[in-house]
């Protein structure tokens, strides 16, 4: 599908491992995820992958700004894709709903999509975005991610994390001898 295809020319290196992993994490948590669930895992940060369309960290002073605007962005590329692939109108919202709640929640599809998403982040983003990031920077986007998931899911996200940067990094971090980042 011409879906992979464009997940697989994104400009940021990650992105296909990310797109798996968060599919993965997603039927991990729910194995039966719906078709239009397991599709927005897989295509949740497509606005990444189409370089003049993509959202901008710096264009925003606020991260939660941002990443709603990256997930509404994401959500109407995809329902475009989609339904230029000739998919029915309600699959196609249903799956775009999904991506356009995917870094917030809100509802328990979008909740399940958020975490696997945090949980890809933290497995497959993190070590690349340690080594282009300051100390500080990924401190608090370590924090952010943890504070989106479920008490439940904070000590996979931890054992995760401290297995993608190193345990003397996820000590640094307060990862791995308190489980925080503060």
């Amino acid at each position: 599908m011409a879906l992979r295809r464009v997940i697989l020319g994104s400009p940021v290196p990650e992105d296909p491992l990310h797109a798996d992993s968060t599919l993965k994490w997603l039927t991990r948590l729910w194995p039966q995820a719906p078709l239009a669930l397991r599709m927005a895992a897989y295509a949740h940060d497509i606005e990444r992958a189409i370089s003049p369309r993509r959202v901008k960290r710096v264009w925003f002073s606020d991260y939660e700004r941002y990443k709603q605007v990256h997930a509404l962005a994401s959500a109407e590329i995809f329902r475009k894709l989609l339904l230029k692939a000739g998919l029915e109108p309600g699959f196609v919202a249903v799956a775009a709903r999904a991506v356009a709640h995917h870094e917030s929640g809100g509802y328990p599809a979008a909740d399940l999509l958020s975490w696997a998403d945090k949980l890809s982040f933290f497995e497959t983003n993190l070590p690349l975005f340690a080594r282009r990031t300051s100390l500080h920077e990924l401190a608090d986007r370590i924090r952010w991610g943890m504070e989106k998931l479920p008490e439940r899911l904070k000590p996979l996200a931890r054992t995760i994390a401290t297995e993608a940067i190193g345990h003397e990094a996820a000590r640094r971090l307060g990862l791995a001898s308190t489980g925080s980042c503060e």
